[in-house]
């Protein structure tokens, strides 16, 4: 009896191994994650912006990527005012000659540092990229007060920023956004990022993270971006950024 069991079994065996590798199969995930897209939130100790990025997922640990930025960028010497001598005046930057927008567009690549356990957690990286710096200096514009001798009255007329022209006392405020668009100068340059990330949750297919890093900001020229004090040609800023896109 015992020998026929035996005999049994060696034939069952060979049948039911395949069977059972094909049911591994089937619970097995069926695909493979290959490509990584997020949009960014970003303000830095200068500025703020936002950005994208999109890479291909080399292996488990490295990422390769490209990415666009666009932010702005303030002097450290930069202080609203308002002219306390007449009601109503809006805030403005006193001195300040342009206001400066920075589009960044280049590669990198993300090395993992710590992986995500399987129930969530937060998985750490770091990311090194470069490429160019399209800068646009846009002129300020402001509303000048001047005086009308016939009416006995103060009128208000919108013109580009000239410190050797306009003084605290003559500066109504702030012209509108883009007044000065028509007169912009592009300043070319390049750039270089070092960040950490900090991605969190359960879900592998989405993307949730915090990028906490710096970036250096080089020109060939300097851009004027105040008056009354020395402007440059290189910004070194930090920076966080909160991201949110997805896996696939």
């Amino acid at each position: 009896m015992n020998r026929l069991i035996f005999r049994w079994m060696w034939l069952i065996l060979p049948v039911l191994m395949p069977v059972e590798s094909s049911c591994q199969e089937t619970d097995a995930p069926q695909f493979i994650q290959e490509k990584t897209r997020h949009f960014s939130l970003i303000a830095h100790t200068r500025g703020f912006g936002f950005g994208y990025q999109q890479g291909r997922i080399q292996n488990i640990k490295t990422t390769l990527f490209w990415q666009a930025d666009l932010v702005t960028m303030k002097h450290p010497k930069e202080y609203r005012r308002t002219n306390e001598a007449f009601p109503n005046t809006q805030t403005y930057s006193y001195g300040k000659l342009n206001r400066v927008y920075m589009l960044r567009g280049g590669v990198g690549y993300s090395r993992m540092l710590t992986e995500k356990p399987y129930w969530g957690g937060v998985m750490t990286a770091y990311t090194l990229s470069a490429g160019v710096n399209i800068s646009l200096a846009e002129p300020v514009f402001l509303y000048i007060l001047y005086y009308d001798n016939t009416e006995n009255e103060f009128y208000r007329v919108l013109e580009r920023y000239d410190p050797d022209k306009h003084f605290a006392d003559n500066i109504y405020g702030r012209g509108p956004l883009g007044s000065g668009l028509s007169e912009s100068k592009i300043y070319p340059g390049g750039y270089f990022k070092g960040a950490f990330q900090f991605e969190y949750g359960e879900e592998r297919e989405y993307l949730r993270a915090l990028e906490i890093g710096a970036a250096l900001d080089l020109f060939p020229k300097k851009i004027p971006i105040m008056a009354f004090t020395s402007n440059s040609n290189i910004y070194l800023t930090f920076y966080f950024a909160l991201q949110i896109g997805a896996r696939s």
